[in-house]
């Protein structure tokens, strides 16, 4: 992936951060956790993503601010 690809997901100061969550399943965490979209505070999610120097599987990210 070029650097002009990449995207950077900023920190959080007050939340819960889910990482390894196998790739494809983010979605299905959000509605297990009840995650409604209509939430004041922001959410992210990032899907798919390969881990840097290393050969394991993609995995995503939530980042859920309070």
């Amino acid at each position: 992936m070029s650097t002009s690809e990449m995207r950077r997901v900023t920190a959080i100061n007050n939340g819960t951060v889910i990482d390894h969550i196998p790739a494809g399943s983010a979605l299905s965490v959000l509605r297990m956790l009840g995650i409604s979209d209509d939430r004041a505070s922001p959410i992210s999610l990032v899907m798919n993503v390969p881990p840097p120097n290393t050969v394991e599987r993609t995995s995503s990210r939530l980042k859920i601010a309070n």
